[in-house]
């Protein structure tokens, strides 16, 4: 190949498939219909607040707010900045050297955290599917069994 060019095929946009974008999207457009009920001309500038609110939120399925998860820190409210907090005001550091030991630190805090999101989820995905399966119904189907097969037309 000559220019390194690729050719993927890929699908056409397909909503259930993409289903956390589509859990965000549904739990922001309630929370944006709650906050535009008196005054829906208003949502535009509402919208931030909604945002911010959910990316500050604290998940229990992560256990970590979706900010933290993506900057490793917690967001400072902008309540901060007015009133002043410790968090705010950062002692000056000169030194490359330290400031880049903070920042790798930083890096690999949020590596760590990722991780045990990762595995909170995956623990929760086992938590519902073992609840889920403890009523099921066990049917064994024995070679040479009548079954009811569903072909849909297409």
């Amino acid at each position: 190949m000559k220019y390194k060019i690729f050719h993927k095929k890929s699908c056409a946009y397909y909503p259930r498939a993409n289903g956390q974008a589509e859990s965000t999207n549904k739990v922001l457009i309630s929370l944006l219909r709650k906050m535009c009920y008196l005054h829906p001309l208003t949502w535009g500038t509402t919208y931030l607040g909604v945002v911010w609110a959910y990316k500050t939120a604290f998940k229990v399925t992560t256990k970590h707010t979706p900010f933290q998860l993506v900057y490793g820190l917690e967001a400072i409210a902008p309540l901060e900045f007015l009133k002043g907090s410790s968090r705010v005001g950062h002692p000056r550091i000169d030194n490359l050297q330290v400031m880049s030991n903070i920042n790798m630190n930083r890096l690999h805090q949020l590596e760590e955290k990722r991780t045990i999101a990762d595995s909170t989820l995956e623990k929760g995905k086992m938590k519902r599917k073992a609840w889920h399966d403890r009523n099921l119904c066990k049917t064994e189907i024995k070679e040479g069994s009548l079954v009811l097969l569903y072909q849909p037309s297409f």
